[in-house]
């Protein structure tokens, strides 16, 4: 298990903040709270928005105690759909998987979006939960992955 000190977690959350809003506009929102050993980021995009009711944007939860990261939720505005939002958002959180030094991000996709994840690079668990996972560890890429435990 690791243990962190506040000022390596506050060094993760600067770093977060750092390369998050290197790709995308500085109109944007970015939000970043530390609980206990958890990292949540909140992120929502201006520009391809339409209405409050129909951001793009996302929400990773990062354990610092497991070093997994979970993608919460990503979205893309109806009219930005298909135009690489999606795939930005997702880079986004593998640059901060990546720089974070995390080991596994984690989404549980909404069916009709699981072909866009397996592109994105993510696999199946071999578990009832439809949990895809991407090592962020090249030697592990062509590996199966143990089960997640979420808890």
């Amino acid at each position: 298990m690791n243990s962190y000190t506040a000022l390596e977690i506050e060094d993760i959350v600067h770093c977060i903040i750092r390369n998050v809003v290197s790709c995308f506009s500085r109109d944007d929102t970015l939000f970043v709270e530390k609980v206990n050993q958890n990292i949540r980021i909140v992120y929502s995009s201006k520009q391809a928005s339409v209405l409050p009711s129909d951001l793009t944007g996302m929400e990773l939860q990062l354990s610092l105690k497991t070093r997994e990261m979970w993608i919460s939720s990503l979205h893309v505005a109806v009219p930005f759909r298909l135009k690489g939002f999606g795939r930005q958002l997702v880079h986004a959180a593998e640059e901060v998987a990546r720089v974070t030094e995390f080991e596994t991000i984690n989404v549980l996709p909404v069916l009709s979006s699981q072909s866009f994840w397996l592109k994105m690079g993510f696999r199946s668990h071999r578990c009832t939960a439809r949990v895809l996972s991407k090592s962020m560890n090249p030697r592990h890429h062509d590996q199966t992955l143990a089960l997640v435990d979420r808890h």
